[in-house]
């Protein structure tokens, strides 16, 4: 069997933001939600190995449902400026990785997935993958078609056992369950009154929209009144919810072939929206064409030392006082970088007693046991707690193999290329604080 791999892409680029730490290039522009809606997207690239890939956009136009109701949708907050921003930033990500973006003026992105699951039902041949957090799309499900619902920590795959485990009904009864308890997201009335508990107790006892309101008098006086009351509204919300699955996008799935990304592009894309470590997770390698190894800023620059560490004594660097060190251990010493200087000592570490004497300074490393174990050797015994990027590193890996040296990380992260004769450890103050925001991101 083939797959086909369908995407909500303004549910999925919504609960990025929302769920995602804020990202933002050295230019101040958010990137938060590009990089988490790429993450969800890889995931299930690399899961399903999809035959057929595509993503669907609303437009900012009224649909046919507007013309049925015009109060649809209303009252809903207005978008961020800072998460529209990133809408055409996702886009452009999306389609490096070889996904067919898809839109149409008239209908919403639930009625083009509706349509592309209706083609994979029909063919026979097609496993079909509704990505998206919207339960909306929970009617699509059928014998083919699979609804990934993305949560907060979670996507939650649904076939129609596990949606009737959830809700204790039929697929085939969702839109008259949504048609009587109404949607308050899309501002779908529904039949006043009735909320989730009692629609599901209607369906349940009378199978149907129709059958429900055929049996109203046999309910309670209270109930029945809601129903006869509430019958219009009911119907009309049957209508708003229901999707429509005749699009006319003049497609066939064969236009739909998923060939991978465009490796090339992507790693512009990245490289251009700071996103290093989504060039680490695509194992992404700079195009042949001369473009540089990553997106060097103007900040990464300026923060970092690139003339070769001067020599100091234990004293000179004891005396900087420093509340926040980088430091990297020699075969006859270390090398301390403070702010945008970076000095080398030849000595015993223990005349750089003072320097560890404050737990509360913030103390860089890459690969703190061997420092700490160094130190203790040294007779310095309660050091600060170091701020360990080979940690990050490994976190960053998530089990996918040894973690990169620190001179890899510095070019993949920062996207600076250290000349001859720069220690790595002039990095370090910036590296992490890209790790540890690119650690915060993903989890």
């Amino acid at each position: 069997m083939k797959r086909l791999l369908v995407v909500d892409g303004n549910s999925i680029i919504n609960r990025a933001y929302y769920g995602v730490r804020p990202l933002s290039t050295s230019k101040g522009e958010p990137t938060g939600a590009v990089f988490g809606a790429v993450h969800i997207l890889r995931r299930q690239l690399v899961s399903l190995s999809p035959d057929y890939a595509a993503v669907a956009f609303d437009l900012h136009a009224p649909t046919f449902r507007h013309e049925l109701y015009p109060d649809y949708k209303a009252g809903r907050r207005p978008t961020p400026p800072d998460l529209i921003a990133q809408f055409d930033p996702c886009k452009e990500c999306f389609e490096a990785m070889g996904l067919h973006l898809l839109s149409l003026a008239g209908y919403e992105a639930d009625d083009i997935l509706g349509t592309l699951a209706r083609l994979g039902d029909e063919c026979g041949e097609v496993e079909t993958y509704v990505l998206s957090g919207d339960r909306d799309l929970l009617q699509l499900i059928s014998p083919s078609t699979t609804v990934l619902l993305a949560g907060n920590a979670e996507t939650a795959p649904y076939d129609e056992r596990a949606f009737r485990a959830r809700f204790g009904i039929g697929v085939e009864q969702y839109l008259d369950l949504k048609a009587l308890m109404g949607d308050s997201s899309d501002n779908i009335p529904g039949v006043p009154g009735i909320g989730e508990k009692g629609a599901v107790k209607l369906l349940t006892e009378y199978q149907d929209l129709d059958g429900v309101f055929a049996h109203k008098g046999e309910l309670s006086p209270s109930l029945a009144r809601k129903l006869t009351e509430g019958e219009a509204l009911g119907r009309l919300s049957r209508r708003l919810a229901e999707i429509e699955r005749h699009v006319p996008l003049n497609l066939t799935l064969e236009d739909l072939v998923y060939a991978g990304p465009d490796r090339d592009r992507l790693y512009r894309a990245f490289a251009r929206y700071e996103l290093s470590a989504l060039i680490r997770q695509f194992d992404l390698r700079a195009p042949k064409d001369g473009s540089p190894a990553s997106a060097p800023s103007e900040q990464a620059a300026a923060s970092v030392s690139l003339t070769p560490p001067q020599t100091a004594t234990a004293e000179e660097i004891v005396s900087l006082s420093p509340q926040r060190f980088a430091v990297s251990l020699t075969e006859g010493g270390a090398l301390v970088s403070v702010g945008t200087r970076t000095l080398r000592y030849e000595g015993e570490l223990s005349a750089l007693a003072p320097l560890f004497a404050d737990p509360s300074r913030e103390m860089i490393c890459y690969d703190g046991k061997s420092l700490l174990h160094a130190l203790y050797d040294a007779g310095i015994e309660k050091p600060p707690l170091p701020r360990d990027l080979l940690l990050y590193a490994y976190l960053l890996r998530a089990g996918d193999g040894a973690p990169d040296a620190p001179e890899i990380l510095i070019r993949n992260h920062l996207g600076i290329e250290l000349p001859e004769g720069i220690p790595a450890v002039s990095a370090f103050s910036l590296l992490e604080s890209v790790l540890l925001r690119e650690v915060d991101a993903i989890g």
